[in-house]
C-alpha cells in the first residue's frame, strides 16, 4: 500500500519496524523483513517524483575541502538510485582488516562474513549469477605486457539495459505495489523527532510532518534510519541536541570520521591513433547482454601492505578532441566499424581521442573530518548541516603511487606516455581544479565496538539505544575504493537477517 501522509485520516500509526528512508538501504531492508513475516512500515520524506521543495531540505554548507553536498542526493522514493547507473564492485578482503598503516581501520566482521550477502545484493542490483567470475573483457588487460607488481587490472560491473538506464529501487518496489508481498509505504512524511520511551535508552515514537505541516506520530518496536550518508548524521545530531539523554554514549562520535572517495584527474595520456585503439580494447567500458563491465586499474594488496598505502583505483576516460560523435559515425568506415565493435561487446572506438586518467581513493578515517550542525534551520525546524571534509597525506600518496604505476605499465607496454599533473608528488592531484565529485558519503555514523570510536555496533544498532538502528554508507568504517551501493545493499540484507531474529513475526 502506498499512501501520502497528507491523505491520512488517522495521524497515529504503528508497526513492529519503522524504516525511515526509501533508498537502496531502506527499500532493501523493508522488503527483506516483510518477506520474513515482520510488520514493516517504510516512510519516505519525498514523493514518487523529485520535487524542489523536498530537495531544498538537503541544503549543505562546505567548510573544508570543496564538495558539492547538495548534489548527488535525491529525496524521493527510490533515493539516489533514481539516478544510479549501477556501477558495482565489492570491497576487497583487505578493506575489512585492521591495517597497522591505516589508523582506525578494521570492520567487526571479515569479507568472508559478507560473501553471501554480497551474492544476494548482486541479484538485487541486477547483476548476473556469474558476476564474480572474471569478465571475458578483462583478458586483454590482464595479458598486457609490462605490468608492475603494484598494479593489477580491476573490473566493475554496471547494470544497464541501454544508455541512460538507471537501476531505480523505487521502480522495483512499485512493480506490483498492491500485492500483499509488499510492505506498507508512507510518502511525503519527513522525520522531525524521536521520542524517548521513558527509560532513557529506547525510542517510543517517531514524529513526522506531512507536506502541509501536520504531524504524524508512528509508534514502533524497532526504528531504522536509512536516509543517506549525510542525512543520517544530520538527523541524529539534531535529535541528540533536542534530547541528549538517549544519545549520551555517542555524543562525541556523531558526525565524525566523514569520508568520501576523493576523485580526480591525475594525468593525461599522449597516444598515437593505433596506441589509443589498443588502449580502448583493453581498458574501457564493455557492454553486452544487459550487464556491462568497466576495466581499469587498482593497487594490489601487496603494494598497499608493503608501501603503506590506502586502496585506490583508476580508469581511463576517452573523449573526442573536436566536432561531434555523429560526424565520425557518418564517415564511410565509421558506422561498420562501430557496429562490429558493439556486436563484440566493446564501446565504439574514438579515433585519436583525448585520454585522461581518473582515480578514486580510499580515505584514512579522520575524526576531525565531520558533519556538524549550523544555526540556520530548514523548513521543518531542523538545523541544517555543514561538512568539514578533510583530505590527508595518505590519500595524496596513494594517488601519486597509483598514477606512477599506471604510467609505468602503459609506457612499458608501448601504449602511450602519461603526463601527470604538475604537483602530483605533493598533492596527488587532489586539488580543487582537478577534483571531481564521487557523491559517496561515508563514515559519519560508523561501526565501532566502542562508542567513543563510532556510533553503531556490529549489528548497526546505535550504542546506548536498545531499538534504534542505522544503515547506509554512513556506517562504513572504511570505504575501500569501490562504489559503495553494492556494500550498502549487502549491509541492509545482513541487518534484515539480524532484525528478523529480534522482532516478532505477524500472527
Amino acid at each position: 500500500m502506498f499512501l501520502a501522509a497528507h491523505q491520512l485520516t488517522d495521524r497515529c500509526l504503528s508497526a513492529d519496524v519503522v524504516v525511515v528512508g526509501a533508498g537502496a538501504a531502506g527499500i532493501t531492508v523493508a522488503r527483506a523483513l516483510h518477506a520474513r513475516g515482520v510488520d514493516v512500515l517504510l516512510v519516505e520524506g519525498g514523493g514518487l517524483t523529485v520535487s524542489h521543495q523536498a530537495q531544498a531540505l538537503f541544503d549543505v554548507e562546505s567548510r573544508g575541502e570543496p564538495m558539492r553536498g547538495n548534489e548527488g542526493r535525491c529525496r524521493v522514493f527510490g533515493g539516489t538510485t533514481v539516478r544510479w547507473t549501477g556501477r558495482c564492485a565489492a570491497l576487497d578482503p583487505l578493506d575489512f582488516e585492521r591495517r597497522a598503516w591505516v589508523a582506525d581501520s578494521g570492520w567487526p566482521f571479515a569479507h568472508a562474513g559478507m560473501a553471501r550477502h554480497y551474492a544476494a545484493a548482486a541479484a538485487l542490483v541486477g547483476l548476473a549469477d556469474d558476476w564474480e567470475r572474471p569478465s571475458a573483457q578483462l583478458a586483454p588487460a590482464a595479458a598486457t605486457p609490462g605490468r608492475p607488481d603494484g598494479i593489477e587490472p580491476f573490473v566493475w560491473r554496471l547494470f544497464a539495459e541501454s544508455r541512460g538506464t538507471f537501476r531505480n529501487f523505487g521502480d522495483l518496489m512499485q512493480a506490483g505495489a498492491t500485492s500483499p508481498a509488499r510492505p506498507r509505504v508512507l510518502l511525503e512524511a519527513d522525520l522531525v523527532g524521536l521520542t524517548d520511551a521513558g527509560n532513557g535508552h529506547a525510542i517510543g515514537t517517531a514524529r513526522f510532518r506531512d507536506r502541509n505541516g501536520a504531524e504524524v506520530v508512528i509508534a514502533g518496536r524497532r526504528f531504522l534510519i536509512c536516509c543517506g550518508g549525510i542525512e543520517n548524521a544530520r538527523l541524529l545530531l539534531n535529535f541528540a541536541a533536542d534530547a541528549p539523554a538517549p544519545f549520551a554514549r555517542v555524543a562525541g562520535s556523531l558526525g565524525r570520521w566523514f569520508m568520501q572517495h576523493p576523485r580526480a584527474v591525475t594525468a593525461s595520456i599522449d597516444a598515437s591513433p593505433e596506441q589509443a585503439r589498443s588502449l580502448q580494447q583493453r581498458f574501457n567500458l564493455f557492454r553486452r547482454r544487459g550487464v556491462h563491465h568497466e576495466v581499469g586499474f587498482a593497487l594490489s594488496e601487496r603494494a598497499q601492505h608493503d608501501d603503506g598505502l590506502v586502496n585506490a583505483s583508476g580508469v581511463l576516460r576517452y573523449s573526442f578532441r573536436g566536432g561531434r560523435i555523429s560526424d565520425t559515425l557518418r564517415r564511410p568506415r565509421g558506422v561498420p566499424g562501430a557496429l562490429v565493435r558493439r556486436a563484440r561487446g566493446w564501446e565504439p572506438a574514438i579515433p585519436n581521442p583525448r585520454i585522461a586518467l581518473h582515480v578514486d581513493l580510499e580515505q584514512v578515517p579522520d575524526r576531525n573530518s565531520r558533519i556538524l550542525l549550523r544555526d540556520e534551520r530548514d523548513a521543518l525546524g531542523l538545523r541544517k548541516a555543514a561538512v568539514d571534509w578533510r583530505i590527508n597525506p595518505p590519500e595524496r600518496r596513494a594517488a601519486a603511487a597509483l598514477t606512477r604505476g599506471i604510467a609505468r605499465w602503459i609506457e612499458d607496454a608501448g601504449l602511450g606516455r602519461l603526463h601527470p599533473v604538475a604537483d602530483l608528488a605533493e598533492t596527488g592531484g587532489l586539488t580543487g581544479e582537478a577534483m571531481l565529485e564521487s557523491y559517496h558519503h561515508l563514515g559519519a555514523t560508523r561501526i565501532a565496538d566502542d562508542p567513543a570510536a563510532g556510533v553503531v555496533d556490529a549489528n548497526l544498532r546505535v550504542h546506548g539505544i536498545d531499538n534504534l538502528w542505522v544503515c547506509g554508507g554512513s556506517v562504513m568504517p572504511t570505504g575501500g575504493h569501490a562504489n559503495p551501493t553494492l556494500t550498502i545493499v549487502a549491509l541492509a540484507l545482513r541487518l534484515a537477517e539480524h532484525l528478523a531474529t529480534v522482532t516478532p513475526a505477524r500472527g
